[in-house]
């Protein structure tokens, strides 16, 4: 109905009376009038209007349009009320709290009716039941105090000696909200539970509530049960809120039909917030035609019941340019400023936004920063995030970036997608906290599962590894992510580049490039791997000497890597693949008995062929979940797989083989003196005991070395082939001699010529 028509009708009909008289009241939608206002509240309450009624005791008791007269407004309160106006029973509950137009208070039954008004959403019912014990001080402070005291007491005797449901419910909200008592949820929810378990509808909301929105005690299942035992009794509130979870699928099945029958089911008994909600789908077209006038329409009858909801939302419909709703900017900032002056959190966020942006008024940064402080204490979660935008900004606040951090921090833990971004620039960027591209990430990735943030080309295509990587981040870093068990093989979903096509391919120094690529080869990444475009890691090395650097860091695990391809001196088979059963059981720690035997065999030979490829290099050839699946059945621990993996896990079962003689299965005999040996490990790394043992059929454990170098040149080799390096403690720089002897016998071995032993011998060499 536009305001022609309802001028028309306002001639005869009291509805339409009250209704005209409330928008000249108000001056949003017509001029502000307060007498003819009056005049129309006087029109409609002749004819016992409900709403007439009470707007017309509005006016008596604000003294607006009229003299002030508490009485009257009273009298006018109580016959609203006879008719179940929502509003004037929260008025009602303003006289008996503060004794106006009476001779007497009742606290107990201003509680009361405060309770029953905000049932039916009225947000100044809402917000009186969680201020009104509120003392701010004066010359009865003390009187007031002893008051109010004394109904608590009374209360609390009525709830816990006489089993009152109805003072179970009183008390719980005082609990709940810290009102004239310390706040405590436990308790509220104790008497919550204590009155809905004795049928009081109102209090199966409360306790509905606590399970949804109470983090310690969270329970979606237990929050529907007790909002439909509430609504199947016609709570109005109740009703609202079954709609609610119907409509965005909250621990039931999403059914947009029983959401709006719901909504329709709690409109009818007056719910203010359930117009909101229809009219939130009517704007969104969600089980109903998309209709911007109705959603308006709604949303206006949802701000005459009293809902600052459906005030907020109409000064959004008149913010947006919406079809068949005229734009109004200055009509929006006045709807969000009456919503925010009854604590409205969207009400206050949307009105910051007013201030912060110049939407129907001057750009004013100091009050937007205020208002969105106010909205985040009231627990809006995006006022939260823009209060934190504020401090780091320096929008109407002096800069912090410490404060905007942790307030970023707290709206990320609840969710706030926009936040988990902004914090995740913190952490990229350093602000208000240590570096660290490791958590940059994780709140990318988080923010990331939102729709607003799913083409994040920061993180687009990425893992972890492959932003720590690409980013520069410390070597810490890295190893932590490492650490986490990710996949250093997998491939980027643009360029199929894994961690090590990112080292080279990026500009960075030279020396760091080297420390990375040491530790992804040291965990197990895999040197050989293509991108798409068919080049491995060391084709984008342009640099000589780091090239030289690769190839000898990944000589030790290549070597393993050909033994298992070319070797013919296999002992043992599982599933036709042969294997060194020595090698094997040194690496998984154990002995290969019947029942891993049985186990291993389950397992397809390509598993199996992946597997071992992992036990003889370290590096993860293929798909390492076939690895992962291995080890678990095995009842391994997968931290000990990362641990394992690598250059660095095969240096580290090399040592431990080294320093436990008793496993040693071969003596080489220099001058007469006997060094121990695994013969294993002479295989491995000297293509002349390769050759030896294979002639004679590996029944040889003992030979004599004719190379005529010293025990200490031949020990110092050994110790290199277990370690990859050469022990410094050993070597005497002064002896010029000695770096042509060892030279010598690394030939006459025949060690792979990339080997590290040239690396650290061209080191030595460079230092003396």
């Amino acid at each position: 109905m536009n305001l022609d028509q309802l001028k028309a009708k306002a001639r005869y009909n009291p509805k339409a009376q009250a209704k005209l008289g409330f928008l000249y009241y108000q001056g949003i939608e017509l001029p502000q009038n307060t007498k003819r206002a009056v005049s129309l509240f006087t029109l409609s309450s002749l004819e016992n209007n409900s709403m007439g009624n009470f707007w017309l005791g509005e006016c008596y008791f604000l003294g607006k349009g009229v003299v002030q007269n508490f009485k009257t407004a009273f009298h006018l309160f109580s016959l609203a009320a006879e008719k179940n106006n929502a509003r004037a029973i929260g008025r009602l509950g303003d006289c008996y709290f503060y004794g106006y137009g009476l001779k007497k208070k009742n606290i107990k039954k201003a509680l009361k009716l405060y309770l029953k008004s905000a049932e039916f959403a009225v947000t100044m019912s809402e917000k009186r039941l969680t201020k009104c014990f509120n003392i701010t001080g004066g010359e009865d402070k003390e009187r007031v105090e002893q008051e109010y005291k004394e109904v608590i007491n009374g209360i609390e005797y009525e709830a816990d000696e006489l089993n009152d449901p109805e003072a179970q419910l009183l008390l719980g909200v005082l609990y709940k909200n810290g009102n004239g008592v310390k706040k405590d949820t436990g308790i509220a929810f104790e008497k919550f539970f204590l009155s809905a378990q004795q049928g009081n509808d109102i209090a199966k909301r409360k306790l509905a509530l606590c399970y949804l929105k109470d983090n310690t005690r969270k329970n979606l299942k237990k929050s529907f049960h007790w909002t439909k035992l509430s609504a199947d009794k016609n709570n109005p509130g109740s009703l609202n809120n079954l709609g609610i979870r119907y409509l965005n699928g909250v621990e039931v099945e999403k059914n947009l039909k029983k959401a709006i029958n719901y909504f329709r089911q709690a409109i009818r008994l007056k719910n203010s917030n359930a117009y909101n909600s229809l009219g939130i789908c009517y704007l969104n077209g969600d089980g109903v035609p998309k209709d911007n006038q109705i959603a308006h329409k709604l949303f206006l009858k949802s701000h005459y019941l009293g809902s600052s909801n459906g005030t907020e939302s109409l000064g959004y419909v008149y913010e947006c340019f919406l079809e068949g709703v005229r734009h109004n900017s200055k009509k929006a900032f006045v709807y969000y400023k009456e919503a925010a002056k009854e604590d409205n959190d969207e009400g206050q966020y949307s009105l910051a936004f007013c201030f912060l942006k110049g939407v129907g008024t001057e750009i004013n940064q100091k009050s937007a920063f205020k208002l969105f402080k106010k909205s985040a204490k009231n627990g809006n979660i995006s006022a939260k995030n823009s209060y934190a935008v504020c401090y780091e900004k320096g929008r109407g606040c002096k800069k912090n970036l410490k404060k905007a951090f942790r307030l970023y921090n707290e709206a990320a833990k609840e969710d706030e997608p926009n936040a988990s971004y902004n914090l995740g620039v913190c952490y990229f960027q350093g602000k208000g906290c240590p570096k660290s591209y490791d958590k940059a990430y994780d709140c990318f990735n988080l923010a990331s599962k939102y729709d607003e943030f799913q083409e994040l080309n920061i993180i687009k295509g990425l893992e972890k590894i492959h932003f720590v990587v690409q980013n520069s981040a410390p070597l810490e870093e890295i190893k932590s992510t490492i650490l986490e068990h990710c996949d250093l093989n997998k491939k980027t979903a643009r360029k199929g580049d894994t961690a090590l096509h990112l080292v080279f391919k990026k500009k960075a120094d030279p020396k760091y490039k080297v420390k990375v690529m040491k530790l992804l080869l040291d965990y197990g990444a895999n040197p050989f791997i293509k991108n798409k475009n068919g080049k491995m890691p060391i084709n984008y090395i342009k640099d000589k000497a780091l090239k030289n650097s690769f190839q000898q860091i990944i000589s030790l695990s290549q070597d393993f890597y050909n033994y298992f391809k070319h070797s013919e001196l296999y002992d043992c088979k599982i599933n036709n693949i042969p294997i060194h059963l020595f090698w094997v059981e040194q690496r998984l720690g154990r002995k290969i008995n019947a029942k891993l035997l049985h186990l291993l065999q389950n397992f397809s030979t390509a598993e199996l062929n992946n597997f071992f490829i992992w036990v003889y290099s370290g590096r993860f050839e293929k798909d390492r979940n076939s690895i992962e699946k291995i080890w678990k059945l095995m009842d391994f621990n997968i931290y000990n797989l990362t641990m394992k993996s690598g250059r660095l896990g095969i240096l580290k079962d090399l040592q431990t083989m080294k320093l436990h003689n008793s496993s040693k299965d071969f003596m080489l005999v220099v001058k007469k003196k006997k060094i121990k040996i695994h013969k294993f490990i002479l295989q491995v790394r000297s293509d002349l005991f390769r050759g030896m043992f294979l002639n004679v059929k590996q029944s040889l454990n003992m030979v004599k070395d004719y190379s005529r170098k010293s025990i200490k040149t031949i020990k110092l080799l050994f110790d290199f082939l277990y370690t990859d390096n050469i022990p410094m403690d050993l070597i005497n720089k002064k002896d010029m001699n000695f770096f042509d002897e060892i030279e010598d016998l690394v030939d006459y071995y025949q060690l792979n010529e990339n080997s590290n032993f040239f690396f650290w011998l061209e080191k030595l060499k460079n230092g003396i």
